[in-house]
């Protein structure tokens, strides 16, 4: 997944990749290193099964919700937010 959003963000930022990768694992570190903060407690309060469940669900819901989005407004988003020059041969494509 992170490769993913890696090429994904180095195709509507090309000029800034120093600034995708580094914002990219700033996110998983910070997500990373929180994780134990909260899951251990957590799991020991309710059980691994309905901590994982849950976080499975929210992955889901959250999936089911952005994908649609950026499919159907991506284009538009890409437009208004690239640094990238248009390009003015393929602008029929844009």
């Amino acid at each position: 997944m992170t490769v993913s959003i890696y090429s994904y963000a180095n195709d509507c930022f090309p000029r800034r990749p120093g600034e995708v990768s580094a914002i990219l694992n700033l996110m998983r570190t910070l997500g990373g290193f929180s994780v134990a903060y909260y899951q251990v407690p957590w799991s020991q309060k309710v059980g691994a099964l309905q901590t994982f469940g849950l976080e499975t669900g929210i992955v889901c819901g959250v999936f089911i919700l952005v994908v649609p989005l950026l499919q159907w407004k991506g284009r538009d988003i890409r437009r208004r937010f690239s640094l990238k020059e248009p390009d003015t041969e393929n602008k029929e494509r844009l």
